[in-house]
């Protein structure tokens, strides 16, 4: 069913609603927040450790893919958040939009990782968790100036 690709976006709407106010606004993006600095931390961390090593990354396992689920799982909850205002129809057609769009963007980083993988070897790592980060400080900046 194609409906169900985003089922986290409708706890994240019922959350929000159970969280309204200046608490359920502060926890969305200090979440947001968080999370992309310890994984931009973490990328970086790595990406220096490898430059100073000529060994190759070691494979996820399977706590690192656990790790990673958990954190989607929160960014479609933070998606929730923003659609919890839509009625149900809308709501489902956004999760749909969401999951397909995903799914293609997910593709393309496959792609270009192949293609590029090797020409930024360790490099990617520090670039994307520089990336994170600064996403991150957006989200706050955004947050603390009213923009």
């Amino acid at each position: 069913n194609p409906a169900d690709l985003n089922q986290t976006d409708v706890p994240g709407s019922i959350v929000y609603y159970n969280m309204q106010g200046w608490n359920g606004y502060f926890l969305h993006w200090s979440i947001a927040l968080i999370l992309l600095a310890i994984i931009g931390g973490k990328m970086i961390r790595e990406g220096l450790h490898l430059g100073s090593d000529d060994e190759p990354a070691p494979a996820v396992g399977l706590r690192g893919l656990l790790v990673q689920g958990v954190a989607t799982s929160i960014d479609a909850l933070s998606v929730g958040f923003t659609i919890a205002d839509y009625t149900l129809p809308f709501a489902l057609a956004e999760s749909v939009i969401i999951g397909v769009t995903t799914f293609l963007i997910c593709l393309g980083g496959l792609h270009l990782g192949r293609r590029f993988g090797t020409l930024l070897s360790g490099r990617a790592s520090l670039l994307g968790g520089v990336i994170l980060i600064a996403i991150g400080l957006e989200l706050v900046l955004k947050h603390l100036l009213g923009a």
